[in-house]
């Protein structure tokens, strides 16, 4: 029998694997499992001279397992470069016990954790200053820079905290607006005030205008951010336990760059017409027939 394919082919199949839906807010370890659900119910067979084994009626009942874990291998080396919840990261993440990380003044970055304390300069907007896929949504702390001055200095002009996939935003400008958007809605921080906002996530706001955005998972990870403003700009401070962390904090501390990591290595192409590298012939051995004895 002969059922002639579907006019997209591969929409069934990128459907399955792109269509994580809800999975991707689950931790790394795997609290959520991996959601496959392909458009439709529908076993479509491959034309005979693509099916010689007639394997296609073996797709819907065999291959949809592969699927599944394949499509959880995927998520996981997304996350393991980086990429959970709609992080980029900058610097692959890696585990730490204890780590803090900080950008002030003008501004002045470091970081310390796992052996490493470094410190440098970088005037620069972080749009990945610090990432954490080790919470259900990510974790992403960022920054942008006011207008250089006359002597050519910049301050971080804010400094904002995204959870839940960037459904939430804490930010804290250096007019000392505080803020949290919460699925498109804003309202502003008061001194004193503080908010549970679900997830692991409390936000407080001191006396002194100061943020302290918490975040903590189920297995004793959190990370601490402190936003206060000092003079010109917005201080940053974190302290993280237990948790994995990427972006341009570590990247910088790592010596890679940070946030200016260079440009890929790119193998040269082969030239046109240019003659194959020498080899020595390669002789087929052939089988060799011992005489019969007599």
């Amino acid at each position: 029998m002969y059922v002639s394919p579907q006019e997209r082919p591969f929409q069934t199949l990128a459907s399955g694997l792109g269509g994580f839906g809800t999975g991707l807010d689950a931790d790394l370890d795997g609290d959520t499992p991996l959601a496959f659900s392909p458009a439709d119910a529908i076993s479509r067979m491959m034309p005979p001279l693509l099916d010689p084994l007639g394997v296609g009626s073996a797709v819907a009942g065999g291959l949809s397992p592969l699927l599944q874990a394949l499509g959880g291998l995927l998520q996981q080396l997304s996350q393991a470069l980086g990429g959970s919840g709609g992080s980029c990261a900058n610097a692959p993440q890696q585990y730490f016990g204890n780590a803090s990380g900080s950008s002030t003044g003008d501004p002045h970055l470091a970081f310390s954790g796992n052996g490493t304390n470094a410190h440098w300069d970088s005037m620069n907007p972080h749009a990945d200053l610090l990432d954490s896929n080790s919470f259900r949504g990510g974790f992403r702390l960022s920054t942008q820079t006011t207008a250089p001055n006359a002597n050519g200095v910049t301050y971080n002009g804010s400094a904002t905290v995204a959870t839940r996939n960037g459904r939430e935003r804490v930010t804290l400008d250096n007019a000392g607006n505080a803020t949290v958007d919460r699925n498109g809605q804003t309202f502003a921080l008061q001194d004193g005030q503080s908010y549970d906002l679900g997830g692991g996530e409390r936000v407080s706001r001191g006396a002194d205008g100061s943020l302290d955005i918490t975040q903590r998972n189920a297995r004793g990870g959190s990370i601490e951010t402190t936003l206060r403003v000092d003079g010109q700009g917005v201080d940053v401070n974190v302290q993280a336990q237990n948790v994995r962390l990427g972006g341009d904090l570590v990247g910088g501390a790592n010596g890679d760059g940070g946030a200016y990591p260079g440009p890929p290595e790119l193998m040269p192409l082969p030239r046109v017409g240019a003659p194959p590298h020498a080899r020595p012939p390669h002789h087929i051995l052939e089988p060799v027939t011992p005489e019969l004895e007599e």
